[in-house]
């Protein structure tokens, strides 16, 4: 066993696993020098919270050589700040790390400090090329998180995926979208970016507009997946994303959700329409206007016609 060099642990939805178990876990990766990959899913485990995951991560010496992390712990685990700041200080130990996979997602106790903590963390990860990190329903981040993490990703220079889930995050708003745009000047290797703000009612045409421009540095980017269904972005972002898409001469497969933005209209699609056919490496291609009452099926049916190769 101390040979091991990747360990798969799925316990989710399992209601008798607590806080107690994790630190088992710790005690079970004494000796493994070798472990290279952890992948650990406590989604929907009802009595996981801050004593578990502080106990697992208390020992970052244990994680030295780790290459990939990956943490699940959506719907049940409630973890707060605290124990944020030591799964942070435990990644600053990980100098080897290339993916990094956090998912957490309807506590009230993660704020603004948790994003600063892994800020900090981020910018020791020099060989980082895979970040994925979501705070679903996680209420109590605003901008100013998201100006902390925008710094950190800022550095990132080796960097080739990054996906930032922050649904129904209510106090983000346009501001943030405006520090995370700052950060895409050091990303410019980046070839996957999946951004999802669904059900953030503060960001408007404006915060569309801050993020969009910045896309002029992702001179690399293939793939992008937007979603801000349920937003206040109508036609003015929309004519903001069509310049900024322009920029990215790479792309090669677009999904874009503004489900529910009752304010988009035909005018502005029309305007996306002329921009997808200008981006001619384009070969999938997922538009959700669903619900968007202005919009009349004929003008995505004619988006749709340009792209009759698409997967």
């Amino acid at each position: 066993m101390r040979s091991l060099t990747r360990i798969s642990l799925d316990i989710s939805g399992c209601p008798d696993v607590s806080d107690k178990g994790l630190e088992s876990l710790k005690n079970g990766l004494e000796g493994l020098k070798n472990l290279k990959k952890l992948k650990l899913d406590v989604h929907n485990c009802i009595h996981v919270n801050d004593k578990g995951i502080i106990g697992l991560f208390s020992r970052p010496d244990l994680f030295k050589n780790m290459e990939s992390l990956r943490v699940n712990c959506f719907d049940g685990p409630q973890v707060s700040d605290k124990a944020l700041k030591i799964v942070s200080n435990g990644l600053k130990e990980m100098g080897k790390l290339t993916n990094l996979i956090l998912k957490f997602s309807g506590s009230l106790d993660l704020t603004d400090k948790s994003l600063g903590y892994l800020a900090e963390s981020l910018k020791k990860l020099k060989a980082l090329s895979h970040l994925e990190l979501s705070f679903l329903d996680c209420m109590e981040i605003t901008d100013e998180g998201l100006e902390d993490l925008a710094e950190g990703l800022s550095s990132m220079g080796k960097l080739r995926t990054f996906k930032l889930d922050f649904s129904n995050c209510a106090e983000i708003t346009d501001l943030g979208l405006l520090d995370l745009g700052s950060a895409f000047r050091g990303l410019n290797g980046l070839k996957i970016l999946g951004l999802v703000f669904e059900e953030c009612e503060d960001i408007t045409d404006k915060g569309m507009e801050n993020l969009a421009k910045r896309f002029e540095g992702l001179e690399s980017l293939e793939e992008l997946n937007l979603d801000f269904s349920l937003t206040e972005i109508g036609d003015q972002g929309i004519e903001s994303l069509a310049l900024g898409l322009k920029e990215l001469k790479r792309l090669k497969r677009l999904a874009l959700d503004f489900s529910s933005c009752s304010e988009i209209s035909n005018e502005s699609l029309e305007s996306l329409g002329i921009c997808l056919k200008n981006l001619e490496n384009v070969v999938a291609l997922d538009l959700n206007f669903d619900s968007c009452t202005e919009i009349s099926q004929k003008v995505i049916q004619d988006i749709q016609k340009y792209f009759q190769n698409c997967a």
